[in-house]
């Protein structure tokens, strides 16, 4: 793994979207991995997405098939009792107007047992992130707070 050949030991990691999923996958299948996560517009299934996007893209992949996209439409599948096996800090965030279902993040910070969930208002999948400052902001004050304890 990556994260050992480097010699990191414990570092934070960020993942929004498939990014985020990938943080959870890695820290389930590799407990003790990581020291802390933050996490961004992540699903734990494609029922987790709002039905109109999984209806629009079901459409267009059936017109003109994509691997990634049915990627997105068929995957993942992460049990949110798993995520109870999770023990390091996590940053839970989505917009308010995400993709991500909002039950689908209450869902994720529910399981894990030491999340702290925020979702930004006015705020779609990625708005919070391109262009502002804001979710950078929202790291290093999570990870200030979390290495300083």
């Amino acid at each position: 793994m990556m994260i050992r050949r480097l010699g990191l030991d414990k570092p934070a990691l960020y993942g929004h979207s498939d990014g985020g999923i990938i943080a959870l996958l890695l820290e389930l299948r590799h407990p003790g991995t990581l020291g802390a996560m933050a996490i961004s517009g992540t699903n734990l299934s494609p029922e987790g997405l709002i039905p109109s996007f999984i209806e629009e893209y079901t459409q267009i992949n059936q017109e003109t098939p994509d691997p990634l996209v049915t990627l997105m439409l068929t995957e993942p599948h992460i049990d949110p009792e798993e995520l109870e096996k999770i023990h390091i800090p996590v940053l839970v965030t989505a917009g308010e107007n995400d993709l991500v279902l909002r039950e689908e993040t209450e869902r994720i910070a529910a399981h894990l047992p030491d999340a702290r969930m925020v979702i930004v208002p006015d705020a779609d999948h990625g708005s919070y992130l391109a262009d502002s400052p804001l979710m950078g902001e929202m790291l290093l004050d999570f990870l200030a707070e979390k290495w300083t304890q």
